[in-house]
């Protein structure tokens, strides 16, 4: 028998060798007759706020002493991704262009939930991608992290575009 979620409502998972589909269906509750079935399938999210290469990040960082990246970290979680990898090595390849740079990366989150927890997530993040890139051979030396968690917005927290956006690490020029 199929997952009964209410009297009108079933819901199945269907599992293949490298996909997951959800299929809920929803029988009509005033006019039997109707009802409606939602498939859904399973995917990795995608970003819409867009991939920087090293050299888009050298030129946000000498126009704007800045840059913003967003790097996808499971819900509360400080963990990177394996998505992640690609800006990580892009980061890299900035470093290995300038050896006379160094930075700070900044850890920021959306106003969701408790500020402290935020704080403490945002610096666990930023730690994280530190560590990733002492990890590939980036002196530590010029490196250096902070969390800000929801203190310091970009956009309206409002809205899941404005939450969205607001979830990043900044790469801040410190010399």
């Amino acid at each position: 028998a199929p997952p009964l979620i209410d009297a009108e409502h079933y819901s199945y998972l269907i599992r293949t060798a490298d996909k997951e589909y959800w299929i809920h269906v929803s029988a009509g509750a005033t006019i039997p007759q109707i009802g409606f079935v939602t498939v859904l399938e399973k995917q990795a999210m995608q970003s819409s706020l867009g991939f920087l290469d090293a050299a888009a990040m050298k030129k946000a960082l000498d126009e704007k002493g800045r840059v913003a990246l967003y790097i996808n970290f499971d819900l509360d979680k400080s963990t990177l991704r394996p998505d992640a990898q690609p800006i990580v090595e892009e980061i890299h390849k900035l470093f290995a262009s300038d050896t006379s740079l160094a930075l700070s990366i900044e850890g920021h989150t959306d106003s969701t939930g408790k500020a402290d927890h935020n704080r403490e997530l945002a610096t666990a993040r930023a730690r994280s991608v530190l560590g990733a890139l002492v990890g590939l051979g980036v002196d530590a030396s010029r490196l250096s992290s902070k969390g800000f968690g929801p203190d310091k917005p970009i956009a309206d927290n409002s809205t899941e575009e404005g939450r969205a956006k607001n979830r990043r690490v900044e790469l801040v020029k410190t010399n």
